[in-house]
């Protein structure tokens, strides 16, 4: 059903912009031109089946009034058995024309799913990540958090503990376990020494029930003694 919907709204998006290339700029007549753009859908062949919607359903092509020859206004009607000779070859060749619509959809839909499964498997590539190894992970509070456009791309790094097909368990660098899984697309190999963010409030995805652990380092602050003086004029 999905699939019928996706269909249908794809046509129904082809007919409005074909149908807007004929209002004016109040887009206020487009009934107006209604045939215009079926006609002009119907008479185009299209990239699936090869053949246009018109010659698929009548035998011929959809002839325009500028291609009509002039020695065709001067012609004799034909008979009766004529007509029953044209309808048959009619009918023949468009038995053989949705015959070979049939094969070319066919070939267009093992074509669109050749692409559609390549297309995946770029987007899905084997897990090369290894138990133990360090890794960063994407900080999804970039996309999430207002002002997160500025906080690092990636925190980390953290240690992977578990591997389960496209899913990981990580633990930060405390071998604290993070509270969920993650996807292997969010994950990079690390390869610095130094350590780009690892504070637990930086990971969006922890669940709120889960214990955090403070790992920013703790800094000694040195005392500060501040000394007030009055200035204020006191009257002799």
């Amino acid at each position: 059903m999905v699939k019928q919907n996706s269909l249908l709204y794809t046509h129904i998006f082809i007919f409005y912009s074909t149908l807007s290339k004929y209002v004016n700029k109040h887009q206020n007549d487009w009934d107006l031109y209604l045939d215009h753009a079926l006609f002009a859908l119907r008479s185009k062949p299209h990239t699936t089946t090869k053949v246009s919607p018109f010659k698929l359903m009548y035998g011929p092509e959809a002839r325009f009034p500028v291609e009509v020859a002039e020695d065709l206004l001067d012609f004799t009607l034909p008979t009766e058995s004529d007509y029953v000779e044209i309808m048959d070859e009619m009918e023949s060749k468009r038995a053989e024309l949705q015959i070979q619509t049939k094969i070319n959809i066919d070939i267009a839909q093992e074509k669109q799913k050749e692409k559609y499964e390549k297309r995946v498997s770029k987007r899905y590539k084997p897990c090369t990540f290894a138990k133990g190894q360090l890794v960063l992970l994407k900080n999804s509070r970039r996309t999430t958090r207002k002002g997160g456009v500025l906080e690092p791309k990636f925190t980390g790094p953290y240690i992977i503990t578990e591997i389960n097909e496209k899913r990981v368990k990580l633990a930060n660098a405390s071998n604290v376990p993070l509270a969920r899984t993650f996807n292997i697309d969010m994950l990079r190999t690390y390869k610095s020494s130094t350590v780009i963010n690892t504070p637990e409030e930086s990971v969006s995805i922890r669940e709120s029930t889960a214990s955090v652990t403070d790992e920013s380092p703790s800094v000694d602050m040195p005392d500060i003694c501040c000394t007030y003086q009055d200035t204020t004029l006191q009257s002799h």
